[in-house]
């Protein structure tokens, strides 16, 4: 039988605590940073923003063509290719033959 006063990972607490509610991936700032730009006079113009200069490396580089034809394709990627192009050649001998 159930021991009534067993243990129980529930717990209730009084309705006047205050819950906290976190939300993740939601950051605040502590205080509200507040971006003025400078007041220009009227004859200063802007300054033009400098060149970005080279990311750094960081291992990673886009995939480029030479990449792709420098690695052969495994034998499951050809499977895939094959069976996927049968079913497409199977599909389309179906609607034309049994129309």
């Amino acid at each position: 039988m159930a021991d009534p006063q067993g243990f129980s990972h529930i717990t209730v607490t009084a309705a006047d605590d205050d819950d906290i509610v976190i939300q993740a991936g939601i950051v605040e700032p502590a205080e509200p940073e507040l971006e003025l730009e400078p007041e220009l006079e009227p004859e200063q113009e802007p300054e033009p923003e400098p060149e970005p200069e080279a990311a750094p490396s960081d291992g990673y580089h886009e995939t480029t063509l030479a990449d792709l034809e420098s690695v052969k394709m495994s034998r499951a990627q050809k499977a895939v290719i094959v069976v996927a192009l049968l079913g497409i050649i199977a599909f389309v001998a179906w609607y034309l033959l049994a129309r």
